[in-house]
């Protein structure tokens, strides 16, 4: 007889379920008994005879052998999808269908070995629950609703394609990892059943769009604040402030910066600002970065913290930096999808290895709206605070109290030229670092 979809199901997993040993995918469980008997059945699919007659190891280096199996799971799916759909909705959405199966095969021919059973897992729990039409209709039909590097949207996963079987659908490990939310977001966001999303694991982001731009995806747990890959990018940008002040000062560098512990370090950081304000030379604590501003006479210490850490978001937000060119950061936490714009991300602290980041506090001039509620509490505002409970941090209070701030000039009137000149200047010479990734 035929086989059924539960011994289809069956089969699918137990060839999938995986565990890491070396350079091997090593199947779990002695499956042999189950693949011989099933064999012995009289199936017409010779597709699937083939995948059942595949050898139970699996080499990581063999690339061709995972898309194999990524192309049969795909076209299992697919499959699935088109003999659940309602007769008379497939009579007239032929080309709809057609479309959307496609981008949905290209997508899971493209995925990793390790992340197909959770996807079969989470498939088949549509199917058999009657939920296809709902899933299809979800398909690639989202809006991306984000206003690009000002982004600041909250959207609840929700849905069939949104529930948290999608969203476990990742590779295992870090770094050049596929990881949790990304398939999930893929499968959602269209137009038309045009995909928005690509997944590029080891690319510039997590997923790239010709249309929205390239985005990380970041799942956020007991913490608001995560490891961002090439956070050592910072130290490209050490000529502008505060990097250049922070590199400068022993026991702490951009990538290793906290708090209390650093109180020491951070009373030398407020002491160098403090003597640039006093004396007017700014060179020893770096250029302003972007569109932040230097600390300057008259700023009250509360002034010098937002300008430090605004500064160093500017840092951090560059396509020089840790960023990259990417349009911001898609956060999870609580069952939410926080999408935050370059504009609204902040520096929280260093790793040891690079930068950690997260939403940024709607103080340091960020419009982040409803993600305030997951904002990050950057590690300067403690070190700030440690650093002026010393006794010495008393006395830089009262140098900074005692710094007038200085008389205002008149206007004076340039020419149109000028003007656009000295623009020109300050811009360009923040703006042409971004070309210092790519080299």
């Amino acid at each position: 007889m035929k086989l059924d979809e539960n011994d289809l199901r069956k089969l699918v997993r137990e060839i999938l379920r995986v565990k890491w040993r070396g350079d091997e995918y090593i199947v779990r469980g002695d499956i042999e008994s189950q693949i011989e008997d099933l064999l012995q059945r009289d199936t017409e699919d010779v597709k699937l005879r083939s995948a059942m007659k595949r050898r139970v190891k699996i080499t990581r280096k063999d690339a061709e052998e995972e898309e194999e199996i990524a192309s049969e799971i795909a076209e299992m799916i697919v499959n699935q999808f088109e003999k659940k759909l309602p007769d008379e909705f497939a009579e007239k959405n032929q080309a709809l269908i057609q479309k959307k199966m496609a981008h949905l095969q290209d997508l899971i021919d493209g995925l990793p070995a390790q992340a197909l059973n959770a996807l079969v897992d989470a498939f088949f729990k549509v199917f058999n629950t009657g939920k296809t039409q709902q899933a299809f209709d979800e398909l690639f039909t989202k809006p991306w609703v984000a206003a690009r590097k000002q982004a600041n949207s909250v959207i609840p996963n929700e849905g069939v394609l949104g529930s948290k079987a999608f969203f476990d659908v990742r590779e295992q490990g870090t770094g050049d990892t596929m990881g949790k939310g990304e398939v999930m977001l893929a499968l959602q966001y269209g137009d038309a059943g045009d995909p928005t999303f690509r997944l590029d694991p080891g690319g510039i982001a997590d997923l790239t769009s010709d249309s929205a731009g390239p985005w990380h995806v970041k799942d956020l747990t007991s913490s608001k604040n995560i490891s961002l890959g090439k956070g050592a990018q910072v130290l490209v940008l050490k000529e502008y402030f505060p990097i250049k002040l922070i590199d400068a000062i022993p026991g702490i560098t951009p990538m290793n910066m906290g708090g209390k512990k650093y109180a020491s370090q951070w009373l030398q950081f407020i002491e160098k600002i403090v003597t640039a304000m006093e004396t007017g030379d700014y060179d020893p604590i770096g250029l302003a970065p972007g569109s932040a501003a230097l600390p300057h006479p008259g700023d009250s210490i509360e002034d010098i913290r937002n300008k430090s850490q605004m500064a160093l978001d500017e840092v951090i937000r560059n396509s020089a930096g840790p960023m990259g060119p990417a349009e911001g950061i898609i956060f999870f936490k609580g069952g939410n999808a926080y999408i935050a714009g370059t504009d609204n991300i902040s520096y929280i602290r260093g790793n040891g290895r690079g930068s950690n980041v997260g939403i940024s506090l709607p103080e340091f001039g960020a419009d982040v709206g409803d993600m305030a509620s997951i904002a990050g509490d950057p590690s300067m505002i403690e070190g700030f605070k440690s650093a002026l409970d010393l006794p010495a941090g008393k006395n830089l209070v009262k140098r900074i109290n005692a710094i007038q701030a200085p008389p205002e000039e008149e206007e004076v009137e340039i020419e149109a030229g000028e003007e656009e000149v000295i623009a020109e200047s300050v811009q360009n010479r923040w703006q042409l670092l971004a070309g210092v990734k790519a080299k």
